[in-house]
């Protein structure tokens, strides 16, 4: 082998060296996610990068808020073990002064130049959202365009829930977000609503006609919504639910309440839940009507006297209520109605009429007094006792004017015996 060949042999092993130890390495960031990420600022953000060059001796890590033009580093991750590749970096909340778009970058260098060895570098977009979204939920059903004036439904109607949340950052996460409902006397809400329109902008859902007609009372609805950040808000929207309106849902194909078959208005427009205690007041002949759920109560003032009726069991064929202060129980077939004596005295002082059992629930009951009041039996007293005091006082005059004649005959009788006898005496 001569010179030459021996020559070429060595610059060539050395070019090959040499080019191993400057050869560009790639960087890739692992988390954040390459494409835009999400995150609150409330969190430190942790940076990972693989490099698939061994000859890496440090990862500068860079953020900036105007895509790139300034710079600030955030962190420096130096070599620490042989052929390290994996190079990991938490950056503080500190970083970050305001929401909004914020592009970071890593670096590597395998030489001790910052100016002239750096090998590569790779940036994506995080985007910081440490504010709640916003939402408002509305009615915008067409055909119920009275409700969302004074937020009242026939009973059995179908209502379209609208919710329009909005958020300036990170934007609306449509796979989290729902509408759900809660139901009159229960505490919490029971369900989601199926949708029927789920975007980052409108999320809708229908009430069915057979969710309003469970009950009479307050509904509410709840739309969630949470954002790509995971910031989330809860807006309410309460509705009740009422006996169909006069006229509403009257005419042909009607959607109504009017329009379900066999549907009859409850006599009672007032409804008292289970376990809710509810003041009457005096009762009157004209009476009043309440739906009452099993436990309800109600106190009345009949005659003067407070009285509780409480309902024990209600079905489609009687009622049954428990009336105190003296504990007793009454049943009343559906239809029927049972005079009733509240006090023991022998005289019916309520009557009480049980119409139906309405949507399944509620005892629908009309109470009456049928007795004369108290007040109008005291009257009457007063009346009786002044009249015997008249009489007794006629009386009383007419004896005393008999005695008054006794004594004038007697003092006249002694007057003409005095004379007689003074005159003998003469």
């Amino acid at each position: 082998m001569n010179m030459k060949k021996v020559t070429s042999l060595i610059i060539l092993g050395l070019f090959v060296i040499i080019s191993a130890m400057t050869v560009s390495a790639s960087v890739t960031i692992d988390t954040p996610s390459a494409s835009t990420s999400y995150t609150n600022a409330a969190t430190a953000i942790v940076m990972n990068t693989t490099m698939d060059h061994i000859n890496t001796l440090w990862v500068v890590f860079y953020r900036s808020d105007d895509a790139g033009t300034t710079w600030t580093v955030a962190s420096n991750i130096t070599n620490q073990t042989d052929n390290q590749t994996l190079f990991n970096a938490t950056i503080s909340v500190a970083n970050f002064s305001t929401d909004g778009n914020w592009t970071l970058n890593a670096t590597a260098w395998n030489g001790t130049d910052l100016g002239t060895d750096q090998t590569t570098s790779v940036s994506n977009v995080l985007n910081i959202d440490s504010v709640a979204p916003t939402s408002t939920v509305q009615f915008t059903d067409n055909d119920l365009t009275n409700l969302t004036a004074n937020l009242k439904a026939d009973y059995g109607s179908e209502v379209l829930v609208n919710c329009t949340p909005t958020d300036a950052t990170a934007g609306i996460n449509i796979y989290k977000s729902y509408i759900s409902i809660k139901y009159p006397g229960v505490s919490s809400y029971s369900d989601n609503l199926s949708l029927t329109a789920n975007t980052t902008s409108q999320v809708t859902a229908t009430v069915l006609d057979s969710q309003t007609r469970g009950d009479l009372g307050e509904y509410s609805i709840k739309c969630f919504v949470e954002d790509n950040a995971g910031n989330t808000v809860s807006t309410i929207l309460n509705f009740t639910t009422q006996t169909v309106v006069v006229g509403a849902g009257s005419a042909a194909g009607s959607t109504g309440t009017a329009a379900i078959e066999g549907w009859e208005n409850p006599v009672g427009t007032i409804m008292i839940g289970s376990g809710t205690v509810s003041e009457g007041g005096r009762l009157t002949t004209e009476g009043i009507s309440r739906l009452m759920k099993t436990n309800a109560v109600i106190k009345l003032d009949i005659s003067g006297e407070n009285h509780r009726i409480e309902v024990k069991a209600a079905t489609d064929d009687k009622v049954v209520l428990t009336i105190s202060s003296e504990p007793f129980d009454v049943t009343i077939n559906a239809g029927e109605t049972e005079e009733v004596d509240v006090n023991g005295d022998g005289i019916a002082d309520l009557e009480v009429t049980y119409h139906k059992l309405f949507a399944k629930t509620s005892a629908d009951l009309t109470f009456k007094q049928i007795s004369v009041p108290v007040e109008a039996e005291a009257m009457d007293d007063e009346s009786v006792d002044e009249t015997t005091t008249e009489e007794d006082t006629e009386d009383y005059a007419s004896s005393n004017g008999g005695l008054t004649v006794t004594l004038a005959v007697i003092v006249i009788i002694l007057i003409i015996g005095y004379a007689l006898i003074k005159g003998k005496k003469k």
